[in-house]
């Protein structure tokens, strides 16, 4: 397990909604399950946090309340897409 940079990620907000925003965070081709990524410059409260790849598909995430999320998935060095579903204050 390792953090993984927001800096190294790419990130795109999506959908600017009234009361929450839709993210994607690009995790680079060196993520690993159980890595884990700071979002707390994008986010202050996280409702729903998924990631995707190439070996596992779409895969449920966990988030702790100090805006960091845990990779999920099977496979080691593989990129991951993030999706982010919450609000800054």
């Amino acid at each position: 397990m390792a953090a993984i940079l927001i800096g190294s990620c790419t990130v795109t907000l999506v959908s600017p909604m009234a009361g929450m925003d839709f993210w994607t965070v690009v995790a680079p081709s060196t993520a690993d399950a159980d890595d884990t990524i700071d979002v707390s410059t994008i986010v202050d409260t996280i409702y729903d946090v998924t990631n995707t790849s190439a070996t596992d598909g779409l895969v449920q995430s966990t988030a702790t309340t100090a805006g960091v999320v845990d990779l999920k998935g099977s496979t080691a060095n593989e990129a991951r897409t993030v999706y982010i579903w919450g609000k800054k204050a």
